[in-house]
């Protein structure tokens, strides 16, 4: 049963991919149905958004929880199209701004760290990106067997790979054989618990060479746009830097953002 696990998830995977628009519409509801369920038998959301924004009315609140909710179920079903879906349908939802700068910096052999963070949309974007750059994905999400073979297909769409987050040293070789790697850094509003290691970053720039680029995913509509932004100087590398950059990106899209919902210190 173990081994036929990872065929039935890439069969399953592969439907749900090409559902047709009303099969997909009723799906959406009846995921809705389940996160609202979720939700009030956890720490609810609503609380961390009063607690990371208590200047914000209760209506705010209450709307910003309704369209997270619904961005969430979307976003379950823009995971499976990531993995499973075929490019074409990808490329028509996704506009990757400024990528072609990466494919210099590979040319020139110069390693490169994309900085991403908790967004919903992110992996309809890694998969878009993925499709016209070599490109390593750093997962720790994916490291249940049923899901690996899938994720690492996305990586290599374009000749790239995947590399589970807990290996340092293969991170570390991939960025000395100056390649463009993907990670999915943790840092969030002030007072998250979730965080990366303390200097992570400055320190694997420092010692591989590498430039650290930020990469956001912005949502319109049923369609994306991600970013690839330009390098960071070392100052902006700090621990406190980079927090205020990903602050920034959840102040502006909060509803898009996969708050933390356990452990987390509530005032």
């Amino acid at each position: 049963m173990g081994s036929g696990l990872p065929i039935i998830i890439d069969v399953a995977g592969w439907c749900l991919a090409r559902m047709p628009p009303g099969v997909d519409w009723i799906a959406n509801r009846i995921l809705a149905l389940g996160l609202q369920c979720l939700d009030t038998g956890r720490p609810s959301l609503l609380n961390v958004l009063k607690a990371h924004f208590p200047e914000r009315d209760h209506h705010w609140h209450g709307r910003m929880h309704r369209a997270h909710l619904q961005r969430r179920v979307s976003g379950i079903l823009d995971l499976i199209r990531a993995l499973w879906g075929t490019p074409d349908c990808v490329m028509r939802r996704v506009s990757v701004i400024n990528w072609p700068q990466l494919v210099t910096f590979r040319q020139q052999g110069v390693p490169v760290i994309l900085l991403a963070g908790h967004f919903i949309g992110l992996p309809m974007g890694a998969r878009a990106l993925a499709e016209r750059i070599p490109l390593q994905v750093v997962a720790r999400m994916f490291r249940h067997p049923g899901f690996h073979g899938s994720l690492a297909r996305l990586a290599r769409r374009s000749g790239g790979g995947i590399i589970d987050g807990g290996n340092g040293r293969a991170l570390y070789r991939s960025l000395q054989r100056g390649e463009t790697v993907l990670i999915l850094a943790d840092y969030g509003m002030a007072g998250d618990t979730r965080r990366v290691a303390m200097g992570m970053v400055l320190r694997l720039a420092n010692r591989t060479g590498a430039m650290v680029l930020p990469l956001h995913c912005k949502h319109h509509g049923r369609c994306y746009a991600l970013h690839v932004g330009a390098p960071l100087p070392s100052a902006e590398l700090g621990d406190e830097a980079l927090q205020a950059l990903y602050q920034a990106w959840i102040v502006a899209s909060p509803a898009e953002y996969l708050w933390p919902r356990a452990p987390f210190a509530l005032p």
